[in-house]
């Protein structure tokens, strides 16, 4: 098996943790090798050719299982609904306090979605003014809690326009990247991907990222609330609104519970410029299982190859 097909491998199996058939458009965007098309359509077809990939319409996949096909038809087809409603709670978003800019993540940012999938947000703060924004959003969580709608304003992670560049480097964090939907805020996700340009290392037949939004002008008591709070005394309500968040996580993390998603409570890591998860839980999870599904893999062709 040469590079290329190595890398087709590769790029299926991390998609297959999520149970996800690729096309080839698909597959050549997300390899780590770089390609032209007619090498990349020989190389699928000598790996079809070996029964180590399997196709069903214009789906490649790892086990031959037509249902894998059927469930991304529904899964996308679901996504267009929830995505029209994303860009309206978007605009919502966009009203509150040093929002800059705003992107859809997760599942959702790719097209993915069931009936109780979460609607997960990206969000871009002013310089210095991320706490008080986290704040506000917070609050609008809680009473969204209440009734039972909090499934639609999951905010996660959050830096401020002088934190862009994202530290950890890896396919998952590229994958993550690559597959963010700007919904606001064009001129600060322009300088986002360019801060994160890195991300073409691990996808080098990808094309640069480009925004294709409108932003919308804040309205008037928005800009009020910014120029009020945009002082010695916002300054200090944001450091303190910081230290609150911290305390209050560490908290959450010594009672070692977890959400239906698997993700344990409070493991966020604070910032003056960023609010994000811990990358030793979820993601350190997706990169093992990607691990030892490319292991699996190149063991049983392994023994494949000499039987």
């Amino acid at each position: 098996m040469d590079n290329l097909q190595q890398s087709i491998i590769k790029t299926i199996a991390y998609f297959d943790i999520f149970h996800y058939p690729r096309k080839t458009a698909e597959i050549k965007a997300f390899m780590d090798t770089p390609c032209n098309n007619e090498a990349l359509n020989a190389a699928l077809a000598a790996l079809l050719k070996e029964k180590i990939l399997f196709k069903h319409h214009e789906f490649y996949q790892l086990k031959h299982d037509d249902s894998l096909v059927t469930e991304r038809f529904k899964a996308n087809k679901l996504a267009e609904k929830h995505l029209a409603k994303a860009r309206k709670i978007a605009v919502f978003l966009n009203w509150f306090p040093f929002v800059k800019g705003i992107a859809v993540s997760g599942s959702l940012s790719k097209k993915v979605a069931g009936n109780k999938s979460d609607y997960d947000f990206f969000i871009i703060t002013a310089y210095n003014h991320l706490w008080i924004c986290r704040f506000l959003l917070s609050l609008l969580m809680k009473f969204a809690a209440l009734l039972n709608l909090k499934k639609y304003f999951c905010i996660n992670y959050m830096v401020d326009e002088s934190y862009l560049e994202v530290e950890e480097k890896n396919i998952f964090t590229a994958t993550e990247i690559a597959t963010l939907m700007p919904l606001h805020g064009a001129k600060v996700f322009t300088a986002f991907f360019t801060a994160n340009k890195w991300i073409y290392t691990y996808f080098p037949n990808m094309e640069f990222i480009e925004t294709d939004i409108q932003d919308r002008r804040k309205n008037i008591f928005t800009r009020l609330a910014e120029w009020l709070l945009h002082n010695k005394a916002g300054a200090k309500a944001d450091n303190m609104l910081m230290h609150y968040f911290e305390k209050r996580w560490i908290k959450m993390m010594d009672k070692n519970e977890h959400n239906e998603s698997g993700f344990l409570l409070g493991s966020m890591m604070v910032d003056k410029h960023y609010c994000r998860p811990c990358p030793h839980h979820y993601q350190q999870k997706i990169l093992s299982l990607h691990r030892e599904k490319i292991q699996k893999l190149i063991t049983h062709l392994s023994i494949a190859h000499r039987a």
